[in-house]
C-alpha cells in the first residue's frame, strides 16, 4: 500500500495553516513525490485560497476540509503512517498527541515545546529550526505566531530546513521497521506521560493540595 503522510491543521481557521507548518509540509512532500511513487499526503485542514491551486497541481496530495465524524477521524489516523508536522510551535497541538496514540512516527522542527512530545531518533526526527526566521528569537515568541509579521515571515521558506526534513522523511519511507518501532515508541510516551489516568492523578494532586 501507499505510505501515507498526514498533516493536521485547523479545520476552522485557514490562517493557522501557515504557523502549523503547512507551507513546509507542501515543500517537503513536493520534493518527496518526485522521487517516490508509493506515497501520498493527506492534508486535514482549511487552507488559504492561494494554496489550493498548488495543492491541485500534485495528484498525490488529498485535501480534506469538510467536517468528518469521530469514526472517520479515527480511521484517518489509523490508516496513516507518518505525521508530517513541521510546525513553528507545538504549544497545544492535540493532533500531535492523537497521532502518537495511533503509533505514528513524527517529523518535526526544533521549535517551542516539541521536545515535550518528541524524542529525537526515538519516536521521530527533530530537525534544527531556521536561523533566518527572526520571529523565533523575538521576546514575544511563541505567542507571536499568529501575528501578521510572523505569518508573513514564514512564507520565506528556508531550504536548509526543507532539505533536512526531506532527508529524514526518506529514511522513514525506506525503512518500514523503523517506522513501526518509532510508532511503538510514540505510544509508549503517551502511556507513560499523557494517558488519561496519569492526567487524572496529577489533577487530583493539584486539587488535594489546593483544599488543604
Amino acid at each position: 500500500k501507499k505510505i501515507r503522510f498526514l498533516f493536521m491543521g485547523s479545520i476552522n481557521n485557514p490562517n493557522d495553516f501557515d504557523f502549523k507548518g503547512g507551507l513546509n509540509t507542501i515543500e517537503v512532500f513536493d520534493k518527496l513525490s518526485k522521487k517516490y511513487d508509493d506515497i501520498e499526503l493527506i492534508i486535514r485542514s482549511r487552507v488559504p485560497e492561494e494554496i489550493r491551486t498548488r495543492i491541485k497541481e500534485n495528484p498525490k496530495i488529498i485535501l480534506m476540509e469538510n467536517e468528518i465524524s469521530f469514526q472517520e477521524l479515527i480511521n484517518l489516523y489509523a490508516s496513516s503512517d507518518i505525521l508530517l508536522c513541521p510546525s513553528h510551535t507545538y504549544l497545544g497541538l492535540m493532533a500531535l498527541l492523537e497521532s502518537m496514540s495511533f503509533k505514528l512516527p513524527i517529523l518535526a522542527i526544533d521549535t517551542y515545546a516539541v521536545r515535550d512530545y518528541v524524542v529525537n531518533n526515538y519516536n521521530g526526527f527533530i530537525v534544527p529550526k531556521s536561523k533566518n526566521l527572526k520571529g523565533y528569537y523575538d521576546p514575544s515568541y511563541p505567542t507571536n505566531v499568529r501575528s501578521k509579521e510572523f505569518l508573513i515571515e514564514v512564507k520565506n521558506i528556508d531550504n536548509k530546513v526543507i532539505s533536512k526534513l526531506v532527508e529524514k522523511a526518506e529514511i522513514l519511507v525506506k525503512n518500514r521497521k523503523l517506522r513501526r518501532n518509532m510508532g511503538e515508541n510514540s505510544r509508549k510516551i503517551i502511556d507513560s506521560k499523557f494517558s488519561i489516568s496519569i492526567r487524572n492523578k496529577k489533577l487530583k494532586r493539584i486539587f488535594d493540595e489546593a483544599i488543604k
